[in-house]
């Protein structure tokens, strides 16, 4: 009986574990059209391109805080925003063309500095 309820014990501290792990992770999801129609995408860690999906014109931020930028690869122009319905994303944002969970994000790329180096390198105006 005591290793029956050890084993049991081990069990459900091992699910309320992955149950705190799973919840931990940001999630979102990006419609094509406004007010959340069209085509639907789900993400749970980073789209570095938003390549074979219509630019995102609406959102809905579950969990975490996510960095969206309007180019691939997380450049150009980046705004971080927090969980909440995005129903106009596009017009707020402009083209979306990749997005990431901010606690994704390599140190030292955190915020828009790259895109400007960038801009300053390749005299974009």
């Amino acid at each position: 009986m005591m290793k029956r309820t050890a084993i049991l014990r081990a069990a459900l501290t091992a699910a309320v574990l992955t149950a705190g792990a799973a919840h931990a992770e940001g999630q979102a999801t990006f419609y094509s059209w406004q007010n959340f129609g069209g085509q639907d995408l789900t993400v749970a860690d980073s789209k570095s391109n938003f390549t074979g999906f219509p630019a995102p014109e609406s959102a809905l931020i579950r969990t975490g805080n996510w960095e969206i930028c309007t180019r691939p690869d997380f450049l150009g122009r980046c705004t971080v925003i927090p969980p909440g319905e995005y129903p106009r994303i596009g017009e707020q944002f402009g083209h979306i063309a990749s997005a990431r969970e901010v606690g994704t994000i390599p140190e030292g790329e955190r915020d828009y500095r790259r895109y400007w180096n960038q801009r300053e390198r390749r005299g974009w105006r």
